[in-house]
């Protein structure tokens, strides 16, 4: 009896150990949600707007609503805030209608997107961007906001 008893106790040992260095070898795919940076409160800002077409929080939270988007790789969310008839520069709607969102935006421009600080003011009259350029985002007269640019993806 006491035979069985220690066999039991090294074969539960033994699994014990196996299941623990299972879940501490195996890496964790980080959510790529949680790369996006904190939301900023823009009304601590002391230094002046420089135009009073929009107000900051509101690009500041649209440009975080794009980051989560593109966390989320949801390409029709992203094109559903391209307001304007078509982008500027990047991705036509045409060509995204066969292609899933990792043939169209490389891992390293999306992990660049996502990480980025979102200003809470304008980039002078072109609007506001992301990551230094990759996105470009402004308000509308209609007082909606639109993703403007997808640039290098």
């Amino acid at each position: 009896m006491v035979q069985k008893d220690k066999f039991r106790a090294e074969n539960f040992c033994k699994k014990l150990i196996l299941a623990l260095l299972i879940i501490f070898t195996v890496p964790l795919q980080a959510n790529s949600e949680s790369l996006i940076p904190s939301r900023k409160d823009c009304s601590l800002l002391k230094k002046k707007q420089s135009y009073d077409y929009y107000d900051r929080q509101e690009a500041h939270d649209f440009g975080r609503k794009i980051q989560n988007l593109i966390a989320k790789k949801d390409i029709q969310g992203i094109y559903k805030n391209v307001l304007i008839d078509e982008l500027q520069n990047g991705p036509r709607r045409e060509f995204i209608k066969n292609k899933s969102f990792d043939e169209i935006f490389p891992k390293e421009w999306v992990n660049n997107v996502i990480t980025a600080e979102i200003d809470c003011d304008s980039i002078g009259w072109r609007g506001f961007m992301i990551s230094h350029g990759l996105i470009w985002f402004n308000r509308m007269e209609s007082g909606k906001w639109t993703i403007k640019s997808i640039n290098s993806s």
